[in-house]
């Protein structure tokens, strides 16, 4: 079972990182784009607090999208855009 294993957190840029812990035992960090975040809510903001929560409400479909994208551990974080959705 994935899991996540640090919660998301705003970055310097914008975007929202976490980590997932895979069955394998090893964490995977990523970024999630603001525009990535605001397309699966389809709405805009400004706000740390409404990307927390968009991240939040759509958040199994941003794990799984973000599960798909690696079968081994990557050395850095791993973007997801728009286009992964």
């Amino acid at each position: 079972m994935i899991t996540i294993a640090t919660e998301p957190s705003l970055t310097d840029e914008g975007d929202l990182s976490f980590a997932l812990q895979f069955p394998a035992g090893y964490v995977q960090r990523f970024a999630v784009s603001r525009e990535a975040l605001e397309d699966l809510a389809q709405s805009r903001s400004n706000s740390r607090a409404d990307l927390l929560t968009f991240f939040r409400i759509h958040q199994d479909k941003i794990v799984a999208v973000a599960a798909k994208t690696t079968g081994h551990p990557h050395n850095g974080v791993i973007p997801l855009k728009t286009t992964d959705f």
